[in-house]
């Protein structure tokens, strides 16, 4: 009886280190992985900008978030085609859902093509306002959200109380989390700043769970 239960509890040989290497083969997850780093940095970098004693560690937090952006920079080159092929594929545009998920789709491919721009602003290889870009493509983000929020709420609602599930509700609490993610990087409402750190790191912590 002890050792059917525990191989119905316990991992398979060598599931962990597979999983790992999996996971870790993704561009896209090292990309969420890099995200939350970034997003812990800041959060760290909220606590310590008034200690005058941490100026040495305020700076190494700064190179690590700086060469983490470039990399997510470099790393998100073209994603918007993927994005645009979706998009051009897509048939039966019925609903508002639909018509929401439509607009979520075109808001981040120009965010993409907004950060590409802005990368190679970065990079010396094109002349432009680089800040200016980046603000710019956040707005797109910020709109992406706000139609993925949108849809999801549709969606939900659409459903009857036994199909609505947890997911569900979790969907719509991230869109809402990036969404004021968005507002608070671009501007238009002021968010603090170890707010929209936990913020990142929430959200890039839950898409790698949810990929595991």
């Amino acid at each position: 009886f002890f050792f059917e239960f525990s191989t119905c509890i316990m991992p398979p040989p060598g599931y962990f280190s597979s999983q790992v290497n999996k996971f870790l083969g993704s561009h896209v997850q090292r990309d969420k992985m890099a995200r939350f780093v970034i997003a812990l940095c800041r959060l760290l970098g909220e606590f310590f900008s008034k200690s005058k004693d941490k100026k040495e560690l305020m700076e190494k937090l700064n190179a690590v978030s700086n060469a983490l952006k470039v990399t997510r920079h470099s790393g998100q080159w073209l994603r918007q085609f993927p994005i645009i092929n979706g998009l051009m594929n897509k048939k039966n545009i019925s609903s508002i859902s639909d018509i929401c998920e439509v607009g979520a789709r075109f808001c981040m491919a120009m965010y993409f093509t907004l950060k590409n721009m802005e990368w190679l602003v970065a990079t010396k290889i094109m002349k432009g306002d680089g800040p200016a870009l980046s603000k710019l493509a956040f707005k797109f983000y910020t709109y992406s959200w706000l139609f993925e929020l949108t849809a999801g709420i549709e969606r939900f609602i659409s459903k009857s109380t036994r199909d609505r599930s947890a997911k569900d509700v979790i969907a719509i609490v991230r869109s809402t989390l990036l969404l004021i993610e968005g507002v608070g990087t671009v501007g238009w409402q002021k968010v603090n700043g170890k707010a929209l750190a936990l913020i990142g790191m929430s959200t890039s912590a839950y898409d790698c769970y949810s990929t595991w």
